[in-house]
């Protein structure tokens, strides 16, 4: 319906799990990718709700998100909110039926007008929070990356209160992996000389020509961290393990660097003469195929 099949069955399973209390869902991604179409069609197949923020400063954005959750709940006039605060909490109570997705679309334009707003949802979620709240499946969804992606990262307020975090991107192909990919994973390695453990953010397989499964890349993934030659001497001590184990496929292995923050001018200068290094910035991790 969207050739966005994963993504779909990703927001569906999270707009339907059957838990007490409110949950937390994230998703963002370039324009044009389909976000608002595929949560738009999410809403209608399940009588949901969806606010398109305006681009506004608080009181109007209230009085429109006042207007539009009105109209979904058939009020004679419009509900009129005070502060996010009242509206959140209102929010909340939307689903006492069962799971009910309510998508706040460019969330971002609401937060940058009511810079508050990620601590109220944040306390929405908490324990007393949730003493009130029905089944609602808060979806925030946005186009700025830096903003979507810092919102559950570090100390900010949302960190570890989301179900899902969901990034809708174009495919990653050959140029990046080496191959087409049939298997996305993420995982621990053991490093028994090391005494130690090294997690992958992520592993991609594809198949040889003999059509056996291969390892055509693992990467490593920092949101608000410059990347270094430390990351890939780790990506390849890694490396190097795997490719001392029997029937894992990884002669032609690449190295992916993924940054929201960039990378330092010597691992730049690494990778400009090694294409089995590939460095991933949010330019090219969103780019449009």
């Amino acid at each position: 319906m969207f050739d966005r099949d994963t993504e779909w069955d990703e927001i569906v399973r999270f707009a339907r799990v059957p838990r007490s209390g409110a949950a937390l869902g994230v998703v963002s991604g370039r324009r044009r990718l389909g976000k608002s179409f595929m949560l738009d069609a999410l809403v209608r197949a399940s009588g949901g709700f969806m606010f398109s923020a305006p681009e506004a400063v608080e009181a109007d954005a209230l009085r429109q998100y006042g207007a539009a959750l009105g109209t979904h709940l058939g009020e004679p006039t419009p509900l009129r909110f005070d502060n996010w605060d009242e509206a959140i909490t209102r929010t909340m109570t939307l689903a006492p039926a069962g799971p009910l997705p309510v998508v706040i679309d460019e969330f971002p334009f609401l937060a940058r007008a009511s810079p508050a707003l990620p601590s109220i949802i944040q306390r929405a979620l908490d324990p007393a929070g949730q003493r009130s709240n029905t089944q609602v499946r808060l979806l925030l969804c946005g186009s700025a990356l830096s903003f979507m992606g810092g919102l559950l990262s570090g100390t900010a307020p949302l960190r570890g209160r989301a179900g899902l975090e969901l990034v809708v991107r174009t495919e990653a192909g050959p140029v990046v992996l080496g191959g087409y990919p049939v298997r996305v994973a993420s995982g621990v390695v053991n490093d028994p000389a090391a005494h130690t453990q090294h997690e992958v953010d992520v592993a991609a397989f594809g198949r040889d020509e003999q059509g056996r499964e291969e390892l055509l890349a693992i990467g490593e993934a920092k949101w608000n961290e410059t990347v270094g030659v430390s990351h890939l001497q780790r990506l390849e001590r890694i490396c190097a393990l795997l490719r001392s184990r029997d029937g894992i496929h990884s002669d032609r292995c690449r190295l992916l660097l993924f940054s929201g923050a960039g990378f330092t001018s010597e691992l730049l200068a690494t990778a400009q003469s090694d294409p089995s290094i590939q460095l991933v910035d949010l330019d090219r991790l969103y780019a449009p195929s």
